[in-house]
């Protein structure tokens, strides 16, 4: 499945958004709240990200590219694992973020 939005903000700030933790609630509807010692993410950074009512995964960034604003992440509990891209290109207007 790919997730892919349009919006007006340059495709720096949705690069910051994607990759710092602590925004994550302000974005994405279904986050409540980030667990991550890691201000910015890196490969290697891990965590919990809390969703509604008790749902709760854990995480691993398991590649980061800056400079393609891309990377990814080992999602899920137990033996239930997702391993999900994101992604921030121009466009025009703003940028596109995707996730898949």
């Amino acid at each position: 499945m790919l997730v892919d939005v349009h919006g007006p903000a340059h495709p720096d700030e949705v690069w910051r958004r994607f990759t710092t933790p602590a925004d994550w609630s302000s974005w994405a509807p279904l986050i409540q709240s980030v667990e991550c010692p890691d201000d910015v993410v890196a490969v290697g950074s891990a965590g919990r990200v809390h969703g509604p009512g008790a749902v709760a995964v854990d995480f691993e960034v398991t590649a980061l590219d800056p400079v393609l604003r891309s990377w990814t992440w080992r999602v899920g509990r137990g033996g239930a694992l997702v391993t999900m891209d994101h992604h921030v290109l121009p466009a025009p207007g703003g940028a596109t973020a995707g996730a898949g």
